[in-house]
């Protein structure tokens, strides 16, 4: 399994398995955020209030950040994309996968994953998670 960093992990029966956390340059997962809450406002009223102005601003300041976060989003997996071509073009790929890159803890599925009995890729496989998935890795391996 050279080139390849597993994880394992506990299915929601607890049966133990092993999910590929990353292949060469292909990352399967990325960390998971804690969602931070917010407090709902109670709605834009429309009128001549002058009160209504911050909260208005506050709505077109969330919605701004939501695209900016988007655009940034993109930027940043074009990035990523660019990144990998460059380095299957780069005839010294330099030194091997770092497991301590993949600490203990959450992580969403960037794609679709086999889970496998053991820590081997070729061993049998036991299930599958979708892209999206949140999983918990209790060890790399």
């Amino acid at each position: 399994d050279e080139g390849r960093i597993r994880g394992r992990i506990e299915l929601p029966d607890g049966t133990p398995g092993y999910v590929t956390l990353r292949y060469q340059e292909h990352v399967f997962v990325r960390p998971a955020k804690n969602k931070s809450a917010h407090a709902s406002g109670a709605g834009i009223q429309l009128g001549p209030k002058t009160t209504d102005i911050p909260e208005l601003a506050g709505t077109i300041s969330e919605s701004m950040g939501t695209v900016l976060g988007t655009t940034k989003n993109l930027t940043a997996k074009m990035g990523s994309m660019t990144t990998s071509l460059l380095y299957e073009l780069k005839e010294d790929k330099g030194p091997p996968l770092d497991g301590d890159l993949y600490p203990i803890g959450e992580y969403i599925l960037e794609r679709a994953a086999a889970i496998t009995e053991t820590q081997s890729h070729g061993s049998k496989q036991i299930g599958r998670m979708d892209t999206g998935t949140c999983i918990r890795v209790l060890e790399t391996v």
